[in-house]
């Protein structure tokens, strides 16, 4: 494995659904990023192997975020991010989402997280960068 570094922005907002039909709410997100190589090797130029380097930002992003996901709701025991909001679409009635009690309800939450990174500009050489 050859080190590189990637630079990431967010491409879009993210997609957030929230299942309550269920015994255990599941709550799916799907992230978009875009991303620029910053550096690479000299020796060994990753332009052959750029889906992969694209498949390892989203392996380890979707990781990255189930883990904080995870973390945050066994260990602090709350919505932080807010998905009881999109939960409540879930529901007709306010009630019928109070008798729900999304608060204990999240605490069994399973989530499904999906990344899609795209690689840009690769091969293109930015002189901004370089002392002129």
């Amino acid at each position: 494995d050859v080190p590189v570094t990637v630079g990431i922005t967010q491409h879009m907002l993210p997609r957030i659904s929230v299942n309550t039909k269920g015994s255990t709410p599941i709550i799916k997100i799907k992230v978009y990023m875009n991303g620029q190589l910053m550096s690479e090797s000299v020796d060994n130029p990753v332009d052959d192997d750029i889906k992969g380097i694209e498949r390892q930002v989203e392996e380890e992003t979707e990781k990255a975020i189930e883990d904080f996901l995870i973390r945050t709701r066994d260990e602090f025991g709350a919505d932080i991010i807010g998905f009881g909001q999109y939960a409540k679409a879930n529901f007709l009635t306010y009630n019928d989402y109070e008798k729900y009690d999304w608060r204990s309800q999240y605490l069994n939450a399973e989530f499904d997280v999906k990344a899609e990174f795209k690689l840009k500009n690769v091969g293109f050489i930015d002189l901004s960068s370089k002392g002129r």
